[in-house]
């Protein structure tokens, strides 16, 4: 299924609105018809929702297929109400159930956190085993939306959910820290030697650190994710994802990244009975290792299942349909994309 957020709500009393109903009704039928996926209508909400609270029953009437109450509330200036409700089909369980790792992904913008969240939240309530919560997207706003801070480790949420928000430009600058720091220490002996003129080579290298291929940060960020994908401390797991774009190359980096590693190895390798890198060496070999695992995982139809995230727009649903052709032949299992932005009342003040 593919999520769509943000989805207008009818209104009798607004003209715009009901025009607003109207082609966001005839996007997601098209969407529907484009994509050839159901689609998980989220709707859009008079107040952003953020907290723990307000999340957790954003997932139990979206995940259990209850109904959107909508009360009456005071309009403010400009504001509109809409007084109808919508029902969300409850047919998620099956994938719920089986599905162990859920890879929630979709443009910029969309409410990939607030689906995110809502999914964790509502799992954690479901299952004896323990849930993590694990964001790399860069924009760090997994903390945000819980109003929790949290850290590179797992961060306790509730009794049963843990939250892990990683730093992707901070490791790709460490690591370039450390790398950098062990060729300039390695070349400054050398030409000290006087046995050889290596300034091509290091030329060559320095060059190779600092044309990394785009996404090298998310990727390292996600290769944390693998020891928590080993160990038997979490039920289930849910990925808060960067944006498609980012999520794509995901799925395309591997051969781009394995060439670079590949060359910047080969150039060790020349130089491998006077030079040692072992901390590049070994942070990179891990780093391939956890590639080739994550990618395995996404393959896992059994265990993972990507959740895209789309709003009512044009391009939205084209990028969502980039993704899902990406996906085909890749043996990934899809879940319905889920649309988000419909406009209810105060049924969160109840939740």
């Amino acid at each position: 299924f593919v999520v769509v957020n943000k989805v207008a709500a009818q209104n009798n009393g607004c003209g715009q609105c009901q025009s607003r109903v109207g082609r966001e009704a005839l996007w997601i039928h098209r969407a529907c018809t484009q994509l050839g996926r159901r689609l998980k209508e989220i709707p859009y909400l008079p107040v952003e929702p953020r907290g723990p609270l307000l999340l957790h029953g954003i997932g139990q009437r979206l995940l259990r297929g209850e109904r959107f109450v909508i009360e009456p509330a005071p309009r403010s200036a400009g504001s509109v109400i809409p007084s109808d409700a919508r029902l969300v089909p409850a047919d998620l369980a099956p994938v719920l159930e089986a599905g162990r790792i859920f890879w929630v992904c979709g443009k910029g913008g969309v409410g990939k956190t607030t689906v995110a969240c809502s999914l964790a939240l509502w799992l954690a309530g479901q299952t004896a085993s323990r849930v993590l919560l694990f964001s790399t997207d860069p924009a760090h706003s997994l903390a945000d939306a819980l109003g929790t801070p949290l850290k590179e480790v797992p961060t306790p949420l509730t009794d049963r959910l843990d939250g892990v928000e990683m730093n992707p430009e901070r490791l790709l600058a460490e690591f370039k820290a450390s790398y950098k720091e062990e060729i300039n220490s390695f070349f400054a002996a050398l030409f000290q030697s006087d046995q050889v003129d290596a300034t091509l080579d290091r030329k060559a290298m320095e060059g190779l650190i600092d044309l990394s291929p785009p996404g090298l940060d998310e990727i390292m960020a996600l290769a944390a994710l693998t020891q928590y994908l080993r160990s038997a401390s979490y039920g289930k797991l849910v990925i808060d994802t960067a944006p498609t774009g980012h999520f794509l190359r995901l799925l395309e980096l591997p051969e781009v990244l394995r060439s670079w590693i590949r060359a910047i190895f080969e150039i060790l390798l020349k130089y491998k009975r006077i030079f040692r890198a072992p901390r590049a060496q070994a942070y990179l070999v891990e780093l391939s290792k956890a590639i080739r695992e994550i990618q395995e995982t996404l393959k896992d139809a059994r265990s993972s299942v990507i959740v895209p995230v789309a709003i009512p727009t044009v391009l939205s649903v084209e990028e969502t349909g980039d993704l899902l052709q990406a996906l085909k032949g890749r043996d990934s299992r899809c879940a319905t994309p889920w649309t988000s932005s419909s406009t209810p009342g105060s049924w969160w003040a109840e939740s």
